[in-house]
């Protein structure tokens, strides 16, 4: 809330609030106001609540000022400028999967496992958050198992490094008689969504 002190004052003074600042690319005022207009008497104080948008954290990346003006009735004293700098919670924009996210494997007859274990980089390096992520929904086999496994399936990637997951196929994969393509998922605490793909050749 903000305070309105008129208690040096002999006179009432009426005031009104005005917002001009918009979020980024829109014209949605970044807050409201509440009341918007209202008079303190002489020797009082009064407030009025500032109250930002529920889209303002997700309209920037940066910490950014935003104002309101606040104009007295009488005159005297110039507009009052409040300003308020918001920092937005840290964003997840920068977490990817910079190292195998897409692959194609040719099977080996004689290996164990037949098509070799290969690594995922998840990369965190440019996110202002750490991430809590998890891997699955893995296509299943003709057995029904899951095409592959992932060793960790869970973990956090703190801001600014990377991590690796180890994805193994499983032999059952190569034992369709076409190349397949097989896919899963990691999915993250901030509700982003990556699909990796193995494309399998028997």
């Amino acid at each position: 809330n903000v305070t309105l002190d008129n208690t040096g004052s002999t006179v009432a003074v009426g005031w009104s609030v005005g917002i001009t600042d918009t979020l980024p690319g829109t014209n949605v005022p970044w807050a409201t106001t509440n009341p918007a207009a209202g008079s303190v008497a002489a020797g009082a104080t009064g407030e009025f609540a500032l109250i930002s948008t529920d889209r303002l954290c997700d309209a920037f990346k940066q910490p950014q000022a935003f104002t309101a003006t606040v104009t007295l009735s009488n005159g005297a004293v110039a507009p009052i400028s409040i300003t308020d700098t918001i920092t937005p919670v840290g964003t997840a924009g920068g977490f990817a999967v910079t190292r195998n996210q897409d692959v194609q494997q040719t099977c080996v007859p004689g290996t164990v496992p037949l098509a070799p274990a290969y690594t995922l980089t998840l990369s965190n390096q440019s996110s202002g958050t750490s991430v809590n992520w998890s891997i699955g929904q893995f296509d299943l086999n003709i057995n029904g198992s899951p095409w592959a496994t992932a060793n960790p399936a869970r973990g956090v990637v703190e801001a600014g490094t990377t991590s690796s997951i180890t994805i193994t196929p499983s032999a059952v994969a190569c034992q369709i008689g076409a190349p397949t393509t097989w896919h899963a998922q990691i999915t993250t605490s901030q509700g982003t969504t990556i699909t990796i793909t193995d494309v399998v050749t028997p």
